[in-house]
């Protein structure tokens, strides 16, 4: 079997799994039916759950170079069954996002081969999923970089502002992209 082609880990049993495409101008996710069987540069293998997307296998220039796994509950368990299955490739093990006060946060375990973790991101969305927020974190969960995300009444960005891990403001970016 190709490793493109392994199955999902058993925790994120799937029901389905269809290659996928985004629209870049409204940001759905949309089945591909006339793939032959084979990853394209620029689609995505997904497996889904009633529905709902659990995993995605992302291939770029002709090579796997992710899979992410999507509302886990036992990260450590996913990452051991990533490492043994997809040894070289980039895994993101993405927790069931958590329900606060104004919104949801959601952690993400980041390793670039085997079980070890390089990075963790923290993201907090608003109540109606827009993205206000990553953390950036080493493998022992130091803050290394936070970003804010600022809207407009319209929903769309502002600024993006980064800090450093002591709190410094270290850039802003304006939503046209300009610095």
């Amino acid at each position: 079997m190709s490793a493109l082609l392994l199955p999902i880990c058993d925790e994120l049993s799937a029901d389905r799994v269809a290659y996928m495409d985004v629209d870049i101008a409204t940001g759905d996710w949309y089945d591909v039916a006339d793939v032959d069987n084979k990853m394209k540069t620029g689609l995505v293998r997904a497996a889904f759950r009633n529905d709902v997307m659990v995993q995605k296998v992302i291939v770029r220039g002709g090579t796997l170079e992710t899979v992410q796994y999507l509302d886990v509950s036992d990260a450590y368990s996913i990452l051991r069954w990533h490492a043994e299955n997809y040894p070289s490739v980039r895994g993101e093990i993405w927790m069931i996002a958590e329900s606060g006060e104004d919104g949801f946060a959601r952690k993400g375990l980041i390793a670039s081969a085997g079980e070890s973790v390089d990075l963790i991101i923290v993201e907090r969305t608003d109540r109606d999923g827009d993205l206000i927020s990553e953390e950036v974190r080493s493998e022992t969960e130091e803050l290394i970089e936070r970003i804010e995300y600022r809207y407009n009444s319209d929903k769309e960005i502002i600024d993006t502002r980064t800090y450093d891990r002591c709190g410094v403001l270290v850039g802003i970016e304006l939503g046209d992209g300009t610095c």
